[in-house]
């Protein structure tokens, strides 16, 4: 499986990309992907995004040095939700040792756990975001009032983790990709005479040109600048897998 990532700073943002995304290994067969994005309405938006992502990093390095004493759940999407409850802990403990409010914690959040073996991915969305695979786009729009994680650690996480629907279980993809909601947001940046655009979504995510390069999607972003003239308003976080 091939795997390509890209993030840059949105055009209507000037000091900081709000967005993070992040790739780990979760032990031998299994593999931990995550798109977040800071609310600009929030404290230092950037902030919550970072401190989600670099938890996630630290759970799934402990739950791979945890493999052999403690297997992996049988299905992915309990794997989401050990995941997600471990998270959920230490963002209430973060919350709580540094005087942080809920407003300092709003972050979105799109988790992928892949299996090698089982050639299935879950992913479990919280907030908005953009979900492809295959040729099927799934968008997760909650006009402009998405539901963060920080309002609601203070709830009993089973109460709230059964009110999660926006999950997909995908089998035996081709084509994956995890998006913030910046790949909704590209637009003209300048006065220039360019050609009509290709759609981004298709282009970023479908089309396989320059899939030999390691940073394809960075290519791809440069070519959608450079050649059609057309930047993201939104800070943009994907990471898309092939086979």
């Amino acid at each position: 499986m091939q795997m390509f990532q890209t993030l840059c700073i949105g055009q209507h943002h000037s000091n900081h990309c709000e967005d993070y995304l992040l790739s780990a290994p979760l032990g031998t067969t299994r593999h931990l992907y995550a798109v977040l994005d800071g609310c600009t309405m929030g404290n230092e938006s950037y902030f919550a995004a970072t401190l989600c992502g670099k938890i996630l990093k630290k759970i799934a390095l402990e739950r791979s040095y945890l493999e052999l004493k403690q297997p992996a759940q049988p299905e992915l999407q309990l794997e989401v939700k050990t995941v997600v409850q471990r998270l959920f802990q230490e963002l209430k403990l973060i919350k709580n040792q540094l005087l942080l409010n809920k407003y300092d914690l709003l972050s979105t959040l799109i988790l992928l756990i892949w299996d090698e073996l089982q050639h299935a991915g879950h992913i479990l969305v919280i907030g908005d975001g953009l979900v492809y695979h295959d040729g099927q786009v799934h968008s997760f729009d909650q006009a402009n009032q998405p539901d963060y994680l920080g309002y609601h650690l203070e709830e009993d996480f089973e109460a709230w983790f059964a009110q999660q629907n926006q999950q997909l279980h995908i089998p035996d993809f081709q084509n994956l990709s995890i998006c913030s909601d910046g790949i909704l947001s590209f637009a003209p940046f300048d006065d220039g005479v360019y050609p009509s655009m290709p759609d981004p979504i298709y282009f970023l995510l479908e089309n396989r040109l320059h899939v030999e390069k390691i940073k394809m999607l960075d290519k791809k972003v440069n070519i959608l600048e450079k050649e059609y003239g057309v930047k993201p308003t939104d800070d943009l976080a994907i990471i898309r897998l092939m086979k």
